[in-house]
């Protein structure tokens, strides 16, 4: 959506069919991963503080963090600066002001947390 040429991100997850206990799972914590970022958020706080908050998080429940795609600011653009990662130690990074407007979407893997982008340059597997 852009309103009045401010730009909005939303995503949400849905299954098709019955899933596996540890694809509930998955999502459950991924969910769970997202709202300790947000809830790190306020000013004075650091990215590494929100990063923090996801990465304990999810490795605490054995599962890893994607670290080649992250958050972003948003606003007049869409993707901007500032990039938000969903990994990091609390009190590193940028620092939190009034009015900074960004995503959290952390990316968790239940195996590694590496991936790989397939020949059609667009399709990311794990």
């Amino acid at each position: 959506v852009i309103k009045d040429g401010w730009h909005g991100d939303t995503s949400r997850m849905y299954f098709v069919g019955t899933p596996s206990v540890m694809a509930r799972r998955l999502v459950e914590t991924t969910y769970e991963a997202m709202w300790r970022g947000i809830r790190a958020v306020r000013p004075g706080a650091t990215l590494g503080d929100i990063g923090h908050a996801i990465q304990s998080y999810a490795e605490g429940e054995r599962f890893s963090v994607v670290r080649e795609y992250c958050g972003h600011g948003i606003g007049k653009v869409y993707h901007d600066e500032p990039q938000v990662v969903h990994y990091g130690r609390p009190g590193q990074g940028l620092v939190l002001q009034p009015g900074m407007t960004f995503t959290i979407e952390p990316m968790i893997n239940e195996g590694t947390r590496y991936n790989k982008v397939l020949p059609d340059g667009w399709t990311v597997v794990t």
